[in-house]
């Protein structure tokens, strides 16, 4: 009997990790050594895709850290031996690993004031769709919404009613294999209701409030404030329908209100509805136009008042706070817009009001002026030392040297006031304003090589005041005029 030993040594790795699944895009694969290798040879397939090899790799020890992303999915991993010679060793046995990464959903608001609000999430590398899955906590139904998108967010179809949710994603590859669900993220529905009537200007001194219904609400709350007094004019609650109207007629002014919804299964409000201000009394607003408009006939734009059959537009020329005049005024308007019906000044600047006239006729105060100017067009005038200067500072100028105000037996600017509102206008109201100022303005002497002012008219018609800053316009842009005008100014 002869014994004797036979020494076998391996020449196959074994993959050592990872096992089974991983959340881990670029996995570190780690296997035991083989005798004489000078290097390894790593290759992987994707099975979710077919992709084959998906990655191939060398390394010098007996681990390699994957330095791309892999993708969720099936994998196989081979691990060889390759000797110093550069022979190369058998593959080791398939390793089969899962890479199922969990979906990691942005930060959210807990409170969400809309009844669609969007989650999303970071991509997950080889996902080709996100499953959505949406619990609603207050009224315990499991799977409220259960969805597929392949978009990295998701806002529902519907509107979701005021409860608590909580959401969870996972990724899904294009095998239908799914990555891990996200953490769970809890939010809560408590979007407010919308204001529906009025949010105007309105006659009614009885108004009915309407808002839209909130889904999932089993009452509503009422504010109104008096904004003139500041007193708290309505303060409801446990309102079974989304409307109240008051008993008794509210005062003449301006108010604010605001309506807010109750759940008693989530057992919290939602948040209240954006303020609306109104004014009682019909006072509209005027919208148009705003700051410079470049044509000569602006569109004059106002709030709808709720109740109206008409409005009444005045319109009044200014030269600052010192001097004004009306430029033109039209009654009994239709609609809430109106094209001016005169050409207005270039360079000039204006002042617009409107009221309100009722089905029965009752006239609304004037609402509060907006100014606006009409670009005077860009023309550019020389001076004698050769220095451009804009027409619009030099008529300017000159209208300062021959316009002046009486002001002998005026009265003050805050006697004319509007006293019905509550707060103080910075200008003279519409009626009072062509009754109050007694403008008094030069008229320039044609057959004079300069202006004069030895010849001062008060007038009485205002439509003249206009007539006779047009003359004084033909004269600054008359060519043997503007020397001399130049001259007197800066004598």
């Amino acid at each position: 009997v002869r014994s004797f030993t036979v020494a076998v040594q391996p020449i196959r790795p074994v993959i050592l990790s990872p096992q089974g699944s991983t959340q881990s895009q670029r996995p570190l694969i780690t296997w035991t050594s083989v005798p004489g290798a000078a290097s390894y040879r790593i290759f992987i397939s994707n099975l979710s895709t077919g992709q084959a090899p998906s990655h191939t790799g060398l390394s010098s020890s007996t681990q390699y850290l994957v330095p791309v992303d892999l993708g969720i999915g099936r994998m196989e991993i081979y691990v060889r031996a390759i000797r110093s010679d550069g022979t190369q060793l058998p593959w080791s046995v398939v390793n089969r690993v899962t890479i199922n990464t969990r979906v990691i959903i942005n930060p959210m608001p807990a409170r969400q004031t809309v009844t669609r609000p969007t989650v999303s999430w970071a991509p997950v590398p080889g996902a080709t769709r996100y499953d959505v899955w949406v619990d609603n906590r207050s009224t315990n139904q499991t799977q409220y919404v259960r969805t597929s998108v392949t978009s990295t967010q998701w806002t529902p179809g519907i509107d979701l009613p005021m409860s608590r949710y909580t959401v969870w994603v996972r990724a899904i590859a294009a095998d239908n294999t799914p990555g891990a669900w996200s953490p769970q993220v809890d939010f809560y529905v408590a979007a407010p209701p919308t204001a529906s009537t009025p949010l105007t200007a309105t006659f009614d001194r009885t108004p009915t409030f309407e808002w839209t219904p909130v889904a999932g609400a089993t009452s509503y709350g009422f504010y109104l404030r008096n904004l003139v007094t500041g007193a708290v004019t309505a303060n409801v609650t446990g309102l079974t329908s989304p409307s109240i109207t008051l008993s008794s007629d509210l005062p003449d002014g301006t108010y604010a209100w605001w309506a807010i919804a109750d759940s008693a299964v989530a057992n919290f409000r939602s948040d209240w509805s954006p303020r609306v201000e109104f004014y009682v009394g019909g006072r509209p607003t005027v919208t148009g136009p705003v700051g410079q408009v470049s044509t000569v006939n602006p569109v004059i734009q106002w709030t709808p008042v709720i109740g109206a059959a008409s409005y009444d537009v005045w319109v009044d020329r200014t030269f600052g706070s010192e001097i004004a005049f009306n430029a033109f005024k039209s009654f009994g308007v239709s609609g809430t817009s109106l094209v001016t019906p005169v050409a207005l000044v270039r360079g000039a600047e204006y002042r617009v009001w409107i009221r309100a006239i009722s089905l029965s006729g009752e006239r609304s105060p004037w609402s509060k002026p907006l100014d606006f100017s009409v670009s005077y067009g860009g023309l550019v005038l020389n001076t004698t030392d050769g220095e451009p200067t804009n027409e619009l500072a030099l008529l300017t100028s000159e209208l300062g040297t021959v316009l002046t105000r009486n002001v002998t037996n005026e009265p003050s600017v805050d006697s004319i006031r509007d006293q019905s509102t509550e707060v103080s206008d910075t200008a003279v109201q519409p009626e009072l304003a062509v009754q109050s100022p007694q403008i008094r303005t030069a008229v320039p002497q044609t057959d004079s090589a300069a202006f004069s002012v030895d010849a001062v008219t008060e007038l009485v018609d205002f439509s003249l005041v206009d007539a006779s800053i047009q003359d004084i316009v033909e004269q600054l842009l008359n060519g043997e005029q503007r020397q001399t005008a130049r001259s007197t100014r800066r004598g």
